[in-house]
């Protein structure tokens, strides 16, 4: 996905600041950790920017919300677990704005869906031009199932 948007992804050893960062300017996600959720959600910031236009230089809590609630996403799709840490990093941002921390993620869910549809349906091959809000009834659906392709995890709608 970030190949097709034309994002480079580079490694560098850790700094003691961060696991990763996406520079738009620079189309590049650095990462100083293997860990596919800090590429998931460096990923999501990305994808944010594609849906919503030019982000915020500095961090915001609206901003980290959406890519690690995708990454989130996106980990238990490529079937990850997760030992907590997402929903730790969604608190501490949510709490140093104010927030509770369900209505902050639900106030985000919308760019959380796009984001997520954004790079789901780039993975497949289809057009950026046809991502935005999912629509009620549109003509094609597609289940995304758990790891073992057993469980219905999400469905939904989508148009090619």
């Amino acid at each position: 996905v970030a190949r097709k948007w034309n994002i480079s992804v580079n490694w560098q050893s850790f700094q003691g600041d961060a696991l990763g960062y996406y520079s738009p300017g620079r189309k590049e996600i650095v990462l100083a950790t293997h860990d596919e959720r800090t590429f998931f959600h460096e990923l999501g910031h990305a994808a944010h920017e594609k849906v919503r236009g030019k982000l915020k230089i500095k961090q915001d809590w609206k901003q980290e919300i959406v890519a690690e609630l995708t990454s989130a996403v996106l980990a238990h799709l490529y079937g990850k677990k997760d030992d907590g840490g997402a929903y730790r990093y969604i608190r501490r941002y949510a709490e140093d704005a104010g927030k509770d921390v369900y209505k902050a993620s639900l106030s985000v869910v919308s760019d959380v869906g796009r984001c997520l549809a954004l790079i789901l349906r780039t993975k497949e091959g289809c057009s950026e031009d046809n991502v935005g809000p999912m629509q009620f009834g549109e003509s094609r659906q597609e289940s995304l199932t758990d790891s073992g392709g057993m469980h219905p995890v999400v469905t939904v709608n989508a148009e090619n």
